[in-house]
Order: C-alpha cells, then sequence, then structure tokens
C-alpha cells in the first residue's frame, strides 16, 4: 500500500499515468507522416493537452491557474523534462496567457481523439475485476450541454426556439459508453441539438460503437431499441442488451405477455415501414436472440412492465440484474457535468468545443483510475467511493504538499489525507429509503379546477384579498 502513495498523489498521480501513457514516441508516432508540426517550445502538444486535462479537475478552471501549476506545481517538472525550450528548462516561464491559448487552438483534432483513446485503453487494460457475469458490459447514454455565445458555435450549435425569440447558448447533444462496472468512459459523439444538421442519440450512438471492445455487451434503454441500431450493434460483433417499448414488442409478444414474467426466442426483423425508411439495410437483415419480460410491482405504484431483448444466453434473474445497472451511466453524466464541470463549455469555436469535450471525460477517467487504485489498496469497492469526494480531496491536498520540503511532513500528510477512507466513502442508510406513493388530488376537490372562464378567474386573481379604508378628519 505504501508504494501506490508514494509513487504519486494527487495531481502527481494522475501526471505520472498521463506521462507513463503520452510519451515523445506516442505523440511522434502519431503525427508521422501528416501535416502537424511538432513545436520545440513551451507549449508542446502534449504539455497543452495535460494542461487542459488539469483545467477539468482544477477548482476553478482558468487557463491563468494552469499557467501558475506550470511554473511551480507538480506539472514543472514534466514540462522540464519533455521540453527543449530553455525557459522551461530554467522555470522562467510567462504568466501570460496568451502562448497557451494558442497551443491550444493549434491542437489538431485527431491527436486529441488519438490521445484519449490511448489513455481510455490504458485504463481499461489495468482494470482486471471489469466484468459482471463474465461479461464486459457498456452503456449507452445521452445529454446535452449549452456553449459560449459565438458566431462560429451558432453556425454549427444552433440554439433552440420558443415562441417569441431563440434561447442566447448554443447547444450541443453528446453521447457516450460507459463500462458499467468500472465507470470509465469512452469517447464521447457530439453534435448539433437542434437545426437543420441536428444529429440525434442513436447516430451518435453508431459513432461511439467502433470505440467499444469486440464481444461486450451494449446496453441502453428503450429509445435505442430499434431495430436499425440493434442490427449495427449485432454486425459489429458486440452483443445486445436494449429494453424495448411495449408497442415495438407487441409484434414479439401478443398474447404471451400476459404473464408476469416470460421468455422466448425471437428473430427480430426490420418492419416494412423500416424496410422502406433504410434502402440499405439487406433484405434478409435480421438479429436473433429472445425477448424476455416482467412485470416490476411496488406499493404505491402503477405495475411496470420491463421488455427486454438480448443476444445474450443467461438466465432471466441475470438479465434483469445487468440491466439494473444501467443507472450508472445517469450517475457518470452527473458527475461529468456537475462535478468536472462540463455542462457549459467555455469555448467559443466548434474545434475547441470538441477537445474540451473530449479532454474534459479524460479527465474523469483519469480520477476514476486513481479511485479503483485506491479502493483496491483498502480492499473498497467502486460502488462506496464517492467521486466528489475523491476529487474534492485530491484539490485540497496537492497544493499542500507543494508547500512542503520534508519529506516526513509530506509523509504526514499523506497519512492523514488518503490512508484513511473515512470521508471517501458513501455514508450508508440505517435503513432502506422507501418509496414514496404518487400524491393525487382528493376527489372532488374544487381547487385546482376553474368554476368560470379564464377572464372571470383573473378577475378573481386581481381582486385583492382585502381593501383598506382611510378615513378623513
Amino acid at each position: 500500500m505504501e508504494g501506490f502513495y508514494m509513487n504519486g498523489l494527487g495531481f502527481g498521480a494522475l501526471l505520472k499515468f498521463y506521462r507513463q501513457v503520452v510519451n515523445e514516441e506516442f505523440i511522434s508516432s502519431l503525427v508521422s507522416g501528416s501535416a502537424v508540426v511538432i513545436r520545440d517550445g513551451v507549449y508542446k502538444h502534449a504539455v497543452v493537452m495535460w494542461l487542459m486535462i488539469f483545467q477539468r479537475l482544477s477548482a476553478d478552471g482558468t487557463l491563468a491557474q494552469a499557467i501558475e501549476e506550470l511554473r511551480s506545481g507538480v506539472s514543472a517538472e514534466y514540462l522540464r523534462k519533455v521540453s527543449l525550450s530553455s525557459k522551461a528548462r530554467s522555470g522562467k516561464i510567462s504568466p501570460a496567457t496568451g502562448g497557451y491559448a494558442r497551443g491550444r487552438e493549434r491542437l489538431p483534432l485527431d491527436l486529441v481523439d488519438a490521445v484519449a483513446d490511448e489513455i481510455n485503453a490504458g485504463i481499461i487494460s489495468t482494470q482486471k475485476d471489469d466484468k459482471f457475469k463474465g461479461h464486459k458490459l457498456f452503456v449507452l447514454d445521452g445529454s446535452s450541454v449549452r456553449l459560449e455565445h459565438s458566431e462560429r458555435n451558432l453556425a454549427n450549435y444552433p440554439q433552440c426556439s420558443t415562441e417569441k425569440t431563440q434561447a442566447h447558448y448554443p447547444l450541443a447533444r453528446i453521447v457516450v459508453a460507459t463500462d458499467a462496472i468500472t465507470r470509465v468512459t469512452l469517447r464521447p459523439a457530439s453534435g448539433a441539438l437542434h437545426g437543420s444538421n441536428a444529429k440525434g442519440e442513436l447516430e451518435l450512438g453508431t459513432q461511439v460503437l467502433p470505440l467499444i471492445p469486440e464481444g461486450s455487451v451494449v446496453m441502453a434503454d428503450r429509445f435505442y431499441g430499434s431495430f436499425r441500431f440493434v442490427y449495427e450493434v449485432f454486425q459489429s460483433n458486440k452483443q445486445v442488451l436494449m429494453r424495448l417499448s411495449e408497442k415495438r414488442a407487441h409484434r414479439f409478444l401478443s398474447q404471451q405477455a400476459k404473464a408476469d414474467v416470460g421468455d422466448i426466442k425471437v428473430n427480430w426483423t426490420a418492419s416494412k415501414l423500416e424496410a422502406k425508411k433504410y434502402i440499405d439495410l439487406p433484405n434478409d437483415a435480421g438479429v436473433p436472440g429472445r425477448c424476455i419480460w416482467c412485470t416490476m410491482r411496488q406499493p404505491g405504484f402503477r405495475p411496470n412492465k420491463l421488455i427486454i431483448f438480448t443476444t445474450l444466453d443467461l438466465p432471466i434473474e441475470d438479465i434483469i440484474e445487468m440491466y439494473g445497472l444501467r443507472w450508472n451511466v445517469e450517475d457518470t453524466l452527473r458527475d461529468i457535468k456537475c462535478t468536472v464541470k462540463m455542462d457549459f463549455i467555455h469555448a467559443k469555436s466548434p474545434e475547441m468545443v470538441h477537445k474540451e469535450l473530449v479532454l474534459g471525460v479524460v479527465a474523469y477517467n483519469l480520477v476514476r483510475h486513481f479511485m479503483a487504485a485506491f479502493g483496491k489498496a483498502h480492499k473498497i469497492s467502486l460502488e462506496q467511493l464517492s467521486f466528489t469526494s475523491f476529487l474534492r480531496r485530491i484539490r485540497t491536498v496537492t497544493p499542500m504538499l507543494l508547500l512542503e520540503k520534508q519529506a516526513t511532513e509530506i509523509t504526514k500528510r499523506l497519512e492523514h489525507a488518503f490512508l484513511d477512507p473515512r470521508g471517501l466513502i458513501l455514508p450508508k442508510r440505517s435503513k432502506p429509503q422507501q418509496a414514496e406513493p404518487r400524491k393525487r388530488w382528493p376527489k372532488g376537490d374544487k381547487r385546482v379546477f376553474m368554476r368560470g372562464s379564464r377572464a372571470e378567474e383573473r378577475k378573481i386573481l386581481a381582486t385583492p384579498l382585502f381593501r383598506t379604508t382611510y378615513v378623513s378628519d
């Protein structure tokens, strides 16, 4: 356990892993044969990408704070080793943010994507216990993010329209694939949420499929349960586990779904409407699998029927338990958007929006990687650790370590900060939280209904409850 902490802590540990994956040989192999020019200066591509990751993990996330980290923080030693600049080796770096801003703009998009895929693959390769029922499970889901109001962003990401005018901020849609066990998230796909060039979740989900390893299980909610998307997942040598809507599953179940639990073998083919819409589908296109249904009953709630199509050969109980892990992607999106502060992207061009999205997810994965090592050292599962508390502890401890010069004092702070897992573990409820039944108005209650026309109701609301009378002398 001691070796894990002594090898690095906080941003130092994340930087060490980043250096192992993104080294100069790797960058040179990516840009060889392309038109990308590697500049010999302070802000080389590897340094700029690390600073963008640091911005996502830092408290305020500004360019100025990233420069200060580069001048005096744990990144200063890394810069002196990879940079050929005399300023970098001597530590005489200007506090101005102009050079760093230009370095961010010079980053090639293909290079950012390749580095993100390499880091994510390196993190996934270190996770051994990442399978559920013997299968690697990835969950697809989408969300939206707000962008900086600029002309270039508006051209690619139009605002949504209201009855009177348009909204101020442009909106982008993102789709991510998350490992349901380790919570590692692959590189996101993004596109416009509104406008003529808007991209739906199914289209963006198709772009994410090549990033998922072959043989993995692709799971999603009933929005993704269309034949076209399921067929593409099946053709990419991946297993399928999709929830279906009752309307879409009616062609499979018909009268057989009257029982609470059931399982039948089906061969999902395109309907007449889908065959007419997607003319590129082969005539014999089909996905052999199983249709499983189960009626979920909970006191105070209406019965909820869960219908799942899958190509897995597992018992019904295991399939339903596996689908229960789909909620993990919701927690992942919350951490990415709220804790890592990616709900609003401060970038004025579509290229920078893409870089911020990709490297922001990399920053999230690095913290998850550090959490996995911490949990393994303390024999604590990832489900028990709090991502927010962990990131807060990293942000708090790292600046304090930079002020210490004696090894003994650093060791004491390490033991105080991370050798005690209290404060990093999610609290346990003394009793399970009871589901709250749906509230209904009492029958015959007149408070929620209008008793006359809208004009009469407005007049009643405009009439004061009491009138003050002034008596003159």
